[in-house]
């Protein structure tokens, strides 16, 4: 008998997840939603992940026809990941989860619900950051104007991340969106500004479904702003450059990402490597100093900061990052 449900395909990165990845599995084989394809892609983990998700799956017979599990012959890096999951998806929705997360049962009911009843492209939900001493629910209260919410995940007011979003299968294909292979860090971003462009429809459930995990030391997101971070960012930024060329962008649009970019800069700034920095200063020859002092979501020692490089002040830069390195030793 052929389910009259949306098919999902829940998408799972695997790479040495092994304290996390149970909770992560059962919360997605526990989903109160029945139409599902399950795919996980092992990266080549060097852990016991796969062995523990192999155990958890039997306890799940319902599941195992909908279960998929892929792997790459060598480590390719998250984003290469969420592209093997995504061609071989065949559901009417996306959502990629994280395998140090874990998700409400009635996460994907709720949403595909939803997302059906308004003719979503994109439903986008609450949800929490899992610390070692707390939870704390994250109020995403997006605008439903594509274009609109579009510049809010450029400029850090809505969470650029995919994994509270189900997302409409074809808005990836008919736009040829995909990850890009070895764009490690901010990948959900450089794929979800995308989409957004492109959203004829948005729908928004203020409910907490997604759960963070901020305690894995190995996650990509744990990354301050190491050197591969930085290169990273001048990559994504190099997409984005080639992206507002292909497409006609109002004024508010160019803005928000040059409020990007000059987060970007602020970050590197306070943390990066300013030998770099001066090497790739093209990248951010269009940020004028009102962008950082206007940045939304940006705090004022970050702007600070970002005023200091944007000037070549690099003394009293200097000054402020050694200071900011003794408050963290205490």
């Amino acid at each position: 008998m052929v389910d009259s449900h949306p098919l999902v395909s829940v998408i799972v990165p695997i790479y040495n997840v092994e304290k996390y990845i149970e909770r992560c599995v059962r919360s997605i084989f526990e989903q109160t939603y029945k139409n599902l394809e399950i795919i996980f892609v092992n990266d080549c983990t060097l852990d016991s992940s796969m062995d523990i998700l192999k155990n958890v799956l039997e306890d799940y017979p319902n599941r195992w026809r909908q279960t998929k599990i892929i792997g790459h012959l060598q480590n390719r890096g998250l984003a290469a990941a969420r592209l093997t999951g995504l061609r071989s998806a065949t559901g009417d929705y996306i959502l990629n989860c994280d395998s140090d997360d874990y998700l409400n049962k009635n996460m994907l009911f709720s949403m595909v619900e939803l997302a059906e009843k308004e003719h979503a492209d994109i439903t986008i939900c609450d949800f929490f950051c899992v610390y070692s001493d707390c939870i704390c629910q994250i109020s995403t209260n997006p605008s439903l104007e594509p274009m609109e919410c579009m510049r809010q995940v450029l400029t850090g007011e809505v969470h650029s991340s995919l994994s509270n979003k189900l997302i409409r299968h074809s808005l990836y294909t008919d736009h040829d969106i995909y990850p890009i292979e070895g764009l490690n860090m901010r990948e959900d971003l450089s794929v979800m500004y995308r989409l957004m462009f492109f959203a004829q429809k948005l729908a928004y459930i203020p409910q907490g479904f997604y759960y963070y995990d901020l305690g894995n030391p190995n996650s990509y997101t744990s990354v301050k702003m190491s050197l591969s971070h930085q290169i990273n960012a001048m990559h994504l930024i190099e997409q984005m450059d080639e992206f507002r060329e292909l497409h006609v962008m109002d004024h508010s649009s160019n803005r928000a990402f040059r409020y990007f970019k000059s987060g970007i800069m602020a970050s590197i700034a306070l943390y990066g490597d300013l030998a770099y920095f001066k090497q790739s200063r093209t990248y951010f020859q269009d940020v004028v100093l009102c962008d950082i002092i206007g940045r939304p979501n940006m705090s004022e020692v970050m702007k600070v900061a970002g005023v200091f490089l944007y000037l070549r002040f690099f003394t009293p830069l200097s000054v402020l990052r050694f200071v900011r390195k003794l408050k963290h030793r205490k």
